[in-house]
C-alpha cells in the first residue's frame, strides 16, 4: 500500500496563494497581530483549568471536549508560557480567513466575494476577542468553516 503524497496538497496551496493573494495577506497580517498581542494578558482561569485537565486526561469531563485540555497541556511541555497556550486558538483564527474564502467560492462567489468573506471572518470583534484565549468555544466557532467547506466538497462529488 503506497503512502499518500503531500506534494499535490502543497501545489494546491501554492496555486491558491497565487490565485488569491489578498486572502493570504489578510491571514498573515492577522497572524502577526495575534502573535504580537498573545502575551499581553495574563493566563485566564479557564486556561489553567484546561492545563490541569490535560495533565490528568479523562474522557468524562462534562464541560469541555477531551482534545482541548490535551492540546493545552501539550503547549506547556516547553515551559509555562501564556503565548504558547494561545497558539492553537491563533492558528484556528488565522485558518478561518482562507476557509471562509473557500466557502464563498464553493457557493459560487467570485474572487471579490471570497476576499470579502475572508475579511469578514478576520475582523468581527466577538471572534477577535475569542481568539485571545485557549478556550473550547473559540476553537469550535473557528473550525466550523472548515467543516462546512469539506461538507460542501463531499456532497458535490
Amino acid at each position: 500500500m503506497s503512502e499518500p503524497s503531500v506534494t499535490p496538497r502543497i501545489d494546491a496551496i501554492r496555486a491558491s496563494i497565487r490565485r488569491d493573494p489578498i486572502v493570504w495577506l489578510t491571514s498573515g497580517l492577522l497572524a502577526l497581530i495575534y502573535l504580537a498581542l498573545a502575551n499581553r494578558y495574563d493566563t485566564f482561569r479557564n486556561e489553567l483549568y484546561f492545563i490541569a485537565c490535560g495533565r490528568h486526561p479523562a474522557f468524562g469531563y462534562a464541560d469541555l471536549p477531551p482534545l482541548v485540555p490535551l492540546i493545552a497541556a501539550a503547549t506547556q511541555l516547553f515551559g509555562d508560557h501564556t503565548w504558547l497556550l494561545r497558539i492553537p486558538a491563533i492558528a484556528a483564527a488565522v485558518a478561518t480567513v482562507p476557509l471562509s474564502a473557500a466557502f464563498a467560492l464553493e457557493l459560487g462567489g467570485n474572487r471579490a466575494a471570497a476576499w470579502m468573506a475572508g475579511l469578514a471572518a478576520a475582523i468581527p470583534p466577538m471572534l477577535v476577542s475569542m481568539s485571545r484565549s485557549a478556550d473550547g468555544p473559540p476553537m469550535s466557532v473557528r473550525t466550523q468553516p472548515g467543516a462546512m467547506v469539506s461538507r460542501l466538497r463531499g456532497s458535490s462529488r
